[in-house]
C-alpha cells in the first residue's frame, strides 16, 4: 500500500475506482467537495489531522489531501497479451529501464491521454510504482492496463506472432516520424534517456524511427518524445479512417 497525495491524483484514483482505504485531509485545508461526496458513495474513511500533522506526513504539496491506495495491480504478460487484438487502435508502449520516477509517471500521463491500450515495463532497472509516480501521471495510471515483464524480449515476441509492428525509437539510426506509414497494429518502445532502448531490443524491431530536431538541442524529454511519436501514429491513423475519435 501507498499514499497518493494532491487533489487531482487522489480524485483520478477515486473515479477510476482503485481500492482506496482511507483518505486523509489536513484542518483547514481548501474545500474538496467532490472528493467527500465520492468517499461517502465508496464508504471510504475520512482522517481528518492538523496542518502541523499533515505536513509532517505528506509535506507541504499535497493540497491538504493524502489517500492511501492498495498497490496498483499489475497484470503478467499472459493475462495482458490474452486479451489484446491486433487492431490498429489497440497501440502497446513497451518501456525499457525508465529510471526516473518523474518521467515514468509523465509517460502514463501521455499514454492515457494517446488512449493506449496498455503499458508494459521492463521489470530490471525500472523505476516501482510509487507514489511520486502516481502523483506525476495526474491519476492516468489509474486508467492505465499495466504489466511488468521480466523480459521484453519475449513480450516483442508474443506481440510480432499477434500480428504486431514492432517500432523502435532510435535518435542515430531511425527513419524520420512524419515519413512512414504507421497506420497498422504497433507496439512502440522507448527507452532511458541516458542510453535510450538496449541493443538487443532494437534488434527485434521491425523498424526504427525518430523525431527530426531542427534546433540546436539533440534530445527531448523521453515523456515529450514519446507524446510526439505517439500522436503522430494517432493522426495517421485517423486520416486513414482507422480511429473514430472527433
Amino acid at each position: 500500500m501507498s499514499f497518493v497525495i494532491g487533489t487531482n491524483s487522489v480524485l483520478e484514483a477515486l473515479r477510476a475506482h482503485v481500492r482506496v482505504r482511507r483518505i486523509v485531509l489536513m484542518d483547514g485545508g481548501h474545500p474538496v467537495e467532490e472528493i467527500l461526496a465520492e468517499s461517502n458513495i465508496q464508504q471510504i474513511p475520512i482522517e481528518r489531522i492538523s496542518a502541523g500533522e499533515f505536513r509532517r506526513r505528506h509535506g507541504t504539496k499535497a493540497q491538504g489531501v493524502a489517500a492511501l491506495l492498495d498497490a496498483k495491480p499489475t497484470l503478467d504478460p499472459g493475462t495482458l497479451l490474452a486479451t489484446l487484438e491486433p487492431l490498429p487502435a489497440n497501440i502497446v508502449l513497451l518501456l525499457d529501464q525508465i529510471q526516473d520516477p518523474q518521467n515514468l509517471g509523465a509517460l502514463f500521463r501521455t499514454a492515457e491521454a494517446a488512449g493506449i491500450w496498455g503499458v508494459i515495463l521492463s521489470r530490471h532497472k525500472t523505476a516501482p510504482l510509487s507514489a511520486a509516480v502516481f502523483k506525476t501521471s495526474a491519476g492516468a495510471l489509474s486508467h492505465l492496463r499495466v504489466c511488468i515483464a521480466p523480459s521484453l524480449g519475449y513480450v516483442i515476441n508474443q506481440l510480432k506472432k499477434m500480428g504486431f509492428w514492432i517500432v523502435g525509437t532510435d535518435a542515430q539510426g531511425g527513419q524520420d516520424l512524419y515519413a512512414g506509414n504507421l497506420t497498422f497494429p504497433l507496439a512502440l518502445i522507448v527507452g532511458s534517456e541516458g542510453w535510450g532502448v538496449r541493443p538487443l531490443l532494437l534488434d527485434q524491431c521491425d523498424f526504427l524511427i525518430k523525431i527530426p530536431m531542427m534546433g540546436k538541442v539533440s534530445s527531448l524529454n523521453v515523456s515529450v518524445a514519446t507524446g510526439i511519436a505517439l500522436f503522430e501514429i494517432r493522426r495517421q491513423q485517423k486520416q486513414a479512417g482507422l480511429l473514430n475519435v472527433a
